[in-house]
């Protein structure tokens, strides 16, 4: 099987000079000006990269005074000496200053890694990369090696290992994962104070609780600790160990369901186009990662980031985005193209891409988001839009929170599900959000969804009134009935919860399947089976099986028969379980 290779899996040997030899001040300024005409060779610029030509201008201004002041014969820089010139900029700018002052050092970096190949040794790294570079150095050797094969090769859990013996599976984990899985185990042995993952106990487990727990964070560090299973079975089957140290952490909490959402009523606000201003850029811009990109498409905040302007497609009176599996969530997912569900989003999409291509001037640049100098935006930059627009607009989620990426994708599928919104089905919302599982979306958005229990709620009383006026409240049990009208039945359940939930009553899964299927009252779709929620939630609730009514009218055999015979009651047969009304019940215990 072939090896994925792990994201950053760049060596640069940070032990190097980052010039081949040390270079005078005047032929070290001198360079600059060479890698400037490098980085901008055409004349003359556009707008958005005037700018940045300028900026480099003033960034190598300022670094001349810097080197000048500290009176360096020879000079080789390293990443000590942009900090150094970072501190001095902030100090001279001020601390409201700092963002500025490090955009200027950056472009100081990006010149130098400019300069000729045969004068650059290696390049200089940032602050991120540095850091990134450095995340083993307080790791012994063996542990090194280990994360760096994890990196490569990290494997997933073999399923029948306690029947083949074998802890490792064929399949690699995500790449990503094993980046996360690497950090978390750096971090875990730098709060342990241990260097070698080979030297862990199970104490040691106890200090890493410990540690958060003074912090306020103890789920934290339990939700760490089992995150952390598959480097240790790694190491097992690899035999680089024998046992697990924090096999007892295996149990990861369970996810609490996030229930914050911008209501329908608000989200008008971003779908009113009429205060957008369609020739300002970050305007047009903001208004489309809002209620477009995050809200319409359902995207992650980590695919727009990675969107290219290649694969937005434009489909008649529609738009699309196609998103291609490498940027998606999970492996091994297909290639999907999302259309819009609102015409406000085909206009403001329009609108950025015009004011995109105007903005470039014929520079060719494959990021879709971009910001207003022409770079990528990133996920920083979307998330911090987002909040900057919606501030500005007003716009606050139900329990008063600023709106995040994420929540606008929440909100559109709480709002438009079934009977509320675009009364969009769950199968569709399951797409649109590419939910791996059905459950899922249902447990989020159908079981979890305050609107639609009020909608419930609402159907549930109108129709326990129009039963009440139509036929009364006291009627014999005769058969269970399923009302095909949907806007008076609840929205549908999977089959493995409605058998949890008549399990007390002895029915099975089976039995209640073949008692269903012939009345029309179960819908299969996708390899799934649904039941309607009122007719198990009345099965539930209002029926009691013959030996429970026996039990509590203390009657044998014969005079249950003879009972309800007289009273007119058929008891409804599912499987082997023979079910009564429990209204009959109480009437004759009122007698």
């Amino acid at each position: 099987m072939q090896a994925i290779q792990p994201i950053n899996d760049i060596k640069i040997d940070l032990s190097l000079p980052v010039l081949k030899t040390p270079m005078t001040r005047d032929a070290f300024v001198s360079q600059f000006h060479t890698a400037q005409q490098a980085m901008f060779p055409n004349q003359p610029l556009p707008r958005q990269r005037q700018l940045k030509f300028n900026d480099c201008t003033v960034s190598v201004k300022y670094f001349r005074d810097f080197i000048n002041g500290k009176e360096l014969s020879a000079i080789n820089p390293t990443e000590d000496l942009l900090d150094e010139f970072l501190d001095n900029l902030t100090e001279i700018k001020g601390n409201n200053k700092h963002r500025y002052c490090q955009s200027l050092c950056n472009n100081i970096r990006n010149l130098i890694n400019h300069f000729p190949s045969d004068i650059l040794n290696r390049p200089l790294v940032n602050a991120q990369r540095m850091r990134y570079l450095n995340r083993h150095s307080h790791c012994s050797s063996k542990t090194k090696q280990f994360l760096d094969d994890f990196l490569k090769d990290g494997r997933k859990l073999n399923r029948k290992r306690l029947r083949d013996g074998k802890v490792l599976s064929n399949k690699c984990l995500a790449p990503r994962l094993r980046e996360f899985l690497v950090w978390a185990a750096s971090m875990f042995l730098k709060a342990t104070g241990k260097a070698c993952l080979l030297d862990v106990t199970p104490k040691d487990a106890e200090v890493f609780i410990r540690f958060y727990e003074a912090r306020g964070r103890r789920d934290l560090a339990i939700a760490y600790l089992a995150d952390l299973q598959p480097i240790f079975m790694n190491l097992i089957g690899k035999g680089w160990r024998d046992s697990n140290p924090i096999e007892a952490y295996n149990e990861r909490q369970p996810t609490k369901v996030d229930d914050d959402f911008i209501m329908p009523e608000t989200m008008e606000i971003s779908r009113d186009l009429s205060s957008v201003n369609f020739k300002d850029f970050s305007d047009v811009r903001d208004r489309m990662l809002t209620f477009a990109l995050y809200y319409d498409f359902c995207i992650r905040n980590g695919e727009s980031a990675l969107l290219k302007i290649t694969d937005i497609v434009r489909d008649g009176g529609f738009v699309g985005i196609t998103l291609e599996p490498e940027i998606q969530k999970g492996q091994n997912k297909p290639t999907v193209t999302l259309y819009n569900c609102f015409d406000e989003s085909r206009r403001l999409i329009q609108a950025y891409v015009d004011l995109r291509a105007k903005m470039l001037a014929g520079h060719q640049v494959d990021a879709f988001l971009l910001s207003a100098k022409g770079t990528p935006l990133g996920e920083t930059g979307c998330r911090e839009a987002v909040k900057k627009h919606c501030d500005r607009l007003g716009i606050k989620t139900r329990k008063g929170n600023t709106p995040y990426p994420h929540c606008l994708r929440h909100t559109f599928a709480t709002i438009n599900i079934d009977r509320i919104g675009l009364c969009l089905t769950p199968y569709y919302i399951q797409g649109r959000l590419r939910h791996a599982d059905l459950a899922t979306t249902i447990r989020i958005y159908v079981q979890n969804n305050p609107l639609l229990a009020k909608q419930n709620h609402i159907a549930n009383v109108q129709r326990a009134r129009e039963l009440h006026d139509n036929h009364g409240i006291n009627q014999p049990s005769a058969s269970l009935e399923f009302n095909h009208n949907e806007s008076v039945n609840d929205i549908v359940m999977l089959e493995t919860e409605a058998v949890r939930m008549v399990r007390p009553l002895g029915i099975t899964a089976k039995s209640l399947r073949d008692y269903a299927e012939p009345k029309g009252i179960i819908e299969k779709k996708s390899g799934h089976y649904f039941y309607s929620r009122s007719f198990i939630q009345d099965l539930s609730r209002n029926w009691l099986t013959k030996q429970q009514v026996m039990k509590k009218l203390r009657f044998g055999r014969s005079r249950f028969c003879v009972w309800a015979k007289t009273r007119g009651i058929e008891p409804v047969i599912i499987g082997r379980v023979s079910l009564v009304k429990a209204t009959d019940v109480i009437e004759e215990l009122k007698k």
